[in-house]
């Protein structure tokens, strides 16, 4: 998208930088031929007397040339970026509005024109809301798009490190049985893994022929792997392989509010080709019944909640341990401050200090006394 307008300007730069050239030569001849003109004029009146200038070489404005060239490329890129990630937001909205419509009792930020339905948080980032749905609590889907604005990124970052543009869903859900799940390509799925603590306390990767061997499944147990991953959606992630990046169902996510979570992230294809990826948006909402109303057998589920259990338990030991350590460590810098404002007394203010706590001590040692009118 922002290949053809980038040469527009390549060009652009080019043909001033020319011209400052040229301006630069002509300055340059101008400035010899005056020269050689005042010298034919007064060579009998001082050759004798003045000697001969240095001669320094024509003045050049090669660097101030490129400089201009480049903040007026810079600038044009930047409008043209940003006006194409614009385009591209508002063309996913366009292609999805019909399906969140149908879906969803709340749309966008509070407005009904289609400019609010989704919030630009950055120049190359956009988020769109929904919420009022059965089995859902909300929807958010984030677009994080190449960074066109800014020709740096453009001309080198691009260059070394492409990233593709991604929409990144997240579900919040109702209510769900115990299942923790992710579905990853090979070269995601060990950087999803770490950075995930429910699916290293919860999961092991499982065998799961039905899909091609490119996917990585992390489950909790076979039951919910077998329940979760049915024909519609094995179908649906072999037709868009090339664009899915990750699944992640659970419903012990250790950084937002609402455990229950379905994360889904997959790549966008260029403008013109934006609607072969709405299939898998559609995946999303229909995993969200699906998790729903899956119900795990009385064994599988009273395992999954006795592993949550224990983890909890040792969640709370560590947290009492933070506690327990945190007012030894502000006991010890009470006793460091005291120690060293009592080394500036003077000894007879320092035996006074040392009576009053001692008698204060006493005073919480002894027995307490209630008083009978």
């Amino acid at each position: 998208m922002a290949k053809l307008p980038l040469l527009v300007l390549l060009c652009v730069g080019c043909i001033l930088l020319t011209s400052a050239h040229k301006l630069a030569d002509d300055a340059e001849a101008v400035v010899v031929s005056t020269a050689v003109d005042e010298t034919q004029e007064n060579v009998d009146l001082e050759t004798a007397s003045v000697p001969e200038p240095v001669d320094e070489g024509p003045k050049t404005y090669y660097i101030e040339a490129c400089a201009i060239v480049f903040i007026v490329v810079y600038i044009l890129q930047f409008f043209m970026g940003k006006s194409a990630n614009d385009n591209f937001a508002k063309a996913w909205v366009r292609l999805n509005k019909d399906l969140f419509t149908k879906n969803f009792a709340y749309l966008g930020f509070g407005e009904k024109d289609q400019e609010a339905l989704i919030l630009r948080e950055a120049y190359h980032c956009f988020k769109f809301y929904g919420s009022g749905r059965l089995n859902c609590d909300s929807f958010t889907a984030t677009l994080n798009l190449k960074k066109r604005q800014d020709l740096l990124s453009v001309l080198l970052f691009d260059m070394i490190w492409p990233s593709p543009d991604t929409c990144v869903i997240d579900i919040a859900l109702d209510a769900m049985d115990p299942i923790c799940l992710a579905v990853a390509k090979k070269k995601n799925a060990k950087n999803l893994h770490q950075n995930s603590p429910d699916l290293k306390i919860y999961t092991r990767q499982r065998n799961f022929a039905a899909l091609p061997p490119n996917f990585v499944v992390f489950a909790e147990s076979n039951e919910a792997l077998e329940s979760v991953l049915v024909a519609p959606i094995v179908s649906t992630l072999k037709e868009f392989e090339k664009y899915f990046v990750s699944l992640h169902i659970t419903d012990e996510h250790p950084y937002l509010p609402q455990k229950r979570n379905l994360h889904l992230e997959f790549t966008l294809p260029p403008l013109s080709k934006l609607d072969d990826v709405s299939q898998l948006t559609r995946m999303a909402l229909y995993l969200t019944d699906l998790v729903a109303n899956v119900k795990l057998s009385a064994t599988t589920k009273a395992a999954a909640d006795r592993e949550r259990l224990k983890v909890a338990e040792e969640n709370m030991k560590a947290k009492q341990a933070e506690r327990v350590e945190k007012l030894q460590q502000k006991k010890i810098d009470e006793k460091r401050k005291r120690d060293e404002e009592t080394a500036n007394l003077s000894k007879e203010a320092q035996r006074k200090r040392e009576e009053r706590e001692y008698r204060e001590s006493l005073k919480k040692k002894g027995p307490k006394v209630k008083m009978i009118r």
